[in-house]
């Protein structure tokens, strides 16, 4: 009977590989990743995010820090300084 000795790293190897064939066969991978907020500006060390302003777009209508048109054609710019 022919008895192969295998060496310590064999063992570690074959893990490895059996660990990579799963990840593939199971499709598990890291696609992207998203921002969904970030700071656009800093006022006395407080943040103003980008969902801040999209939140001051949305709400224009009954705000009374927007223009009386709205903040629908407003720039960042526009509406930055209307919330500071």
């Amino acid at each position: 009977m022919n008895h192969v000795s295998r060496g310590p790293m064999s063992k570690s190897t074959s893990l490895a590989v059996c660990l990579f064939a799963a990840t593939v066969a199971t499709g598990t991978s890291v696609t992207y990743a998203e921002v969904i907020n970030r700071i656009v500006a800093t006022v006395d060390g407080a943040p103003i995010t980008a969902f801040e302003m999209e939140g001051f777009r949305k709400d224009a209508a009954t705000s009374p820090l927007a223009p009386a048109g709205g903040a629908a054609g407003m720039s960042d710019k526009e509406v930055l300084d209307a919330l500071v």
